[in-house]
């Protein structure tokens, strides 16, 4: 009889994100492709808001949030660890990495590191990557989810040699093509069959552009815009945008658009949102930020500006374009083919076999 393998990943926090909605998928897959999977979150989510794809998951959280804190909650964290007795131990972005370094000193267990974005804001995340990048060198291994990610990160110190990239996987079994449900939420908001939809999808944050899409939306009176994020919904905004804050339909959101617009100014690996609306048939409209064209291959279109006007103006052409079902149907089979949640689960899988052969035992 085959042991099921014991692997602990220890994130930041498990709220609402596209890196956490990530691991959730990777855990679960991973729970059926034999591993035992225990997430150690090194936070308590705010207002305990936990993200609902973490449920049925085992999930211990220890908070850290505080250097008072510190001391204790290492205590804690390196007995659960052991308790669990892993063969495999994998940070989740940068406090997620050195937690679990330090963490599994003296643990006999693979120890590996993910980098979830690229070219962050050096003020804020500064220390933090330098410090990563130094134990980078001592992990089994550094997994990018993005080629631009990885490229960065060397530049950064990071180790190269241990160096792989496996990108995110898009759950198509909850982002499909679905025009009944995208004509309900255009109801909903009391927008007409034949108005064009465009939407932004990013929380507020320096990194985003929710700046530029405001002006561009200025620009484009006739285009209805939508903004769904976390802080969209104080946005000071034109008639012209709805800004919904969070959303837990975003199939739904995705479906009732004829475009989406993605145009993060820096920080980007993998931008799920590309992957989503790709996966429900939606066109995207993106820069050139992290693995963007990667995903978007030959399906979207490729901005060829940065100005609010350039935008504006090539968002007018695009909304004339009708995608008929064939076209979306081709959008959506292109992630499914190269970037479904079993490629990634078994990418993983593979690469933890890989470096341990002791795994199989």
């Amino acid at each position: 009889m085959v042991r099921k393998k014991k692997i602990v990943f220890i994130t930041p926090g498990v709220e609402t994100g596209g890196a956490e909605k990530q691991l959730a998928l990777l855990a679960k897959g991973l729970s059926q492709n034999g591993f035992v999977p225990l997430i150690i979150a090194l936070s308590l989510p705010e207002g305990r808001q936990r993200l609902l794809d973490f449920d049925g998951l085992q999930v211990v959280e220890i908070n850290c949030r505080k250097l008072s804190q510190l001391a204790s909650a290492m205590w804690k964290i390196r007995r659960t660890v052991k308790d669990h007795k892993p063969d495999v131990i994998q940070g989740w972005m940068y406090a997620g990495n050195i937690m679990a370094s330090i963490i599994g000193v003296g643990i006999e267990a693979q120890v590996y590191h993910s980098l979830r974005a690229s070219n962050m804001d050096a003020k804020r995340y500064g220390r933090m990557i330098k410090l990563n990048a130094f134990l980078s060198g001592y992990a089994d291994g550094v997994i990018a989810n993005s080629q631009v990610g990885a490229e960065h990160h060397i530049s950064c110190g990071f180790s190269s040699a241990n160096m792989s990239v496996i990108p995110n996987g898009i759950d198509t079994e909850k982002f499909f093509p679905d025009i009944k449900s995208g004509a309900s939420i255009r109801q909903e908001l009391s927008v007409t069959d034949d108005a064009p939809i465009v939407l932004y999808a990013a929380r507020v944050d320096p990194m985003k552009g929710h700046q530029t899409v405001i002006s561009v939306a200025k620009l484009c009176p006739d285009l209805q815009f939508i903004f769904v994020g976390k802080g969209t919904e104080i946005l000071d905004v034109p008639k012209n945008v709805l800004g919904l804050g969070v959303r837990y339909d975003m199939p739904k959101i995705y479906n009732a658009c004829d475009w989406v617009l993605n145009i993060s100014k820096f920080g980007e690996g993998f931008p799920n949102v590309i992957g989503e609306a790709m996966a429900c048939g939606t066109p995207v409209c993106a820069n050139d930020v992290g693995d963007s064209w990667r995903i978007i291959g030959d399906q979207g279109h490729r901005l060829g500006t940065v100005s609010p006007e350039g935008i504006a103006k090539e968002l007018r052409t695009l909304v004339k374009r009708h995608s008929p079902p064939t076209k979306q149907k081709c959008i959506a089979r292109h992630i499914s083919k190269h970037f479904s949640i079993a490629k990634m689960v078994s990418s993983y899988s593979s690469l933890y076999m890989q470096n341990n052969s002791g795994l199989d035992a």
